[in-house]
């Protein structure tokens, strides 16, 4: 006796329902392959649990002097050194944290050179690879994946939430003449003072950086997305993060949303009608709901005469004009930070708002080619074939919004980079090793001739 399986009104349920109980068993199968451990539910917690409690690191009351971001990794540590020793010592070896390790190395070699050295940039360094290598040995398969790729998607939705009820009415009611004549330093200082009360007093750029990772992550959910309901809310939670994205009026916000979905779509495959189409209603939703005041700022210039008006053009050509003086050996991070000379010359009294051009100010060029390699070695392990699995697509732009978050603040210690790093390891090592996707069978569009009884034994 036996029952077909396939696209039609009778054999629908019990389609899916074998393709679910035929991927659990190609799953554990290969988790004894690999000889690693299945991820528990206490791993998925504490994943999913971090990345959704990231933006609300600062307004969490610190329990003995320790934020709530550094205990959950303090737990994530123990529990892992306790459950799973071997993964986690597997892990640390990667080519990618042995390239990282190079980089302190290098960093730690020339900063002892210079006077007046410092070790805290370094620490903090040190402590976001080790981070990363904790969220990597949690991501152990599939399940553990999809957790961090849906706290990604949870934490973009609620801090949209939060951007929309405390700036979307102040924005949209600008009257729209008023908003085509204002400057930018006039929309920068309607950015200070409509976020100066905020509840979340967090830094802007960051805000608009989690609302876009929301909106890259449902954008790769949705392209594989095959259940229509399920599409309906992936889609709508998608335009939701998608439009917050622009409310901080971060021009590096957009950016990276702009890079990140079109990273996705690329990888989906820009001749599919799908992707068009999507692509037309992204650009018609922030056309319809976007207030138009945003639209003042999202404006840059390296022009002598604008850098009284953008101060990031302001700083890159102060880096640009001496970068003799740093080029060879940098300046140490103990000078830049405690000489307010040097600072106010080579980066205009702030820092670079580049890592690449930070790194190279601290430790010169040597430092600059060692963090090339470590982003070299982590797009190596970036998913290929990634049109094939819908977690592949929200690897790729997640990997992106944090290549080009490198390009635009000087915190190379951001926590950001652990969580995001950590996974795309955990997903190289533990579920892709050759780095190929293959065709997630949960989309598999073929009809199947299951018997019977395989299905009750399958179902036990």
């Amino acid at each position: 006796m036996s029952r077909i399986v396939g696209h039609n009104p009778t054999s629908g349920v019990a389609w899916r329902d074998t393709r679910r109980l035929r991927n659990r068993r190609i799953a554990r199968a290969a988790t004894i392959r690999m000889g690693r451990a299945a991820t528990t539910r206490t791993d998925r917690f504490l994943l999913i649990t971090t990345i959704i409690l990231l933006p609300l690191e600062n307004h969490i009351p610190p329990i003995a002097g320790f934020s709530i971001i550094w205990i959950l990794f303090a737990v994530i540590a123990l529990h892992i050194l306790v459950s799973r020793p071997q993964a986690l010592f597997k892990t640390s070896l990667n080519p990618v944290f042995v390239t990282a390790y190079l980089l302190l190395t290098v960093g730690l070699i020339v900063e002892s050179f210079h006077p007046k050295s410092s070790y805290q940039e370094l620490s903090s360094i040190a402590q976001m690879i080790t981070g990363a290598i904790l969220v990597a040995s949690l991501c152990r398969d599939r399940q553990g994946l999809v957790s961090g790729i849906y706290g990604y998607l949870i934490a973009g939705i609620w801090l949209s939430l939060l951007l929309y009820l405390t700036s979307y009415g102040a924005l949209s009611g600008i009257p729209i003449s008023d908003s085509a004549g204002l400057s930018y330093a006039e929309v920068t200082q309607i950015r200070s003072d409509l976020f100066k009360d905020s509840p979340l007093q967090a830094n802007l750029n960051l805000m608009a950086l989690i609302a876009a990772q929301g909106a890259v992550v449902a954008l790769g959910l949705m392209m594989r997305a095959t259940n229509l309901t399920r599409r309906i809310i992936i889609s709508v939670c998608g335009l939701f993060c998608l439009t917050a994205t622009f409310l901080p009026l971060s021009r590096s916000g957009v950016v990276i949303l702009v890079i990140g979905c079109a990273s996705v779509m690329f990888s989906y495959g820009l001749k599919h009608s799908k992707t068009i189409i999507i692509a037309g209603l992204m650009c018609a939703s922030i056309t319809l709901i976007v207030p138009d005041a945003v639209w003042s700022r999202m404006t840059f210039s390296m022009e002598r005469s604008a850098q009284n008006k953008d101060g990031r053009a302001k700083v890159y050509n102060s880096a640009i004009e001496h970068f003799p003086e740093y080029a060879i050996s940098g300046v140490g991070v103990g000078n830049f930070w405690e000489s307010r000379e040097i600072r106010k010359r080579l980066a205009s009294g702030v820092g670079l708002h580049n890592c690449f051009l930070q790194v190279t100010v601290y430790w010169g060029l040597l430092g600059l080619l060692t963090l090339i390699a470590v982003v070299w070695q982590v797009w190596r392990i970036v998913p290929t074939r990634a049109r094939n699995d819908e977690l592949a697509l929200c690897l790729v732009g997640i990997s992106m919004t944090l290549l080009c978050l490198l390009m635009v603040i000087h915190n190379l210690y951001s926590k950001q980079f652990s969580l995001g790093l950590g996974l795309l390891v955990g997903a190289r090592m533990w579920i892709w090793p050759d780095g190929k996707v293959q065709p997630n069978s949960d989309n598999a569009q073929s009809f199947r001739l299951v018997p019977a009884n395989q299905l009750i034994r399958s179902s036990r």
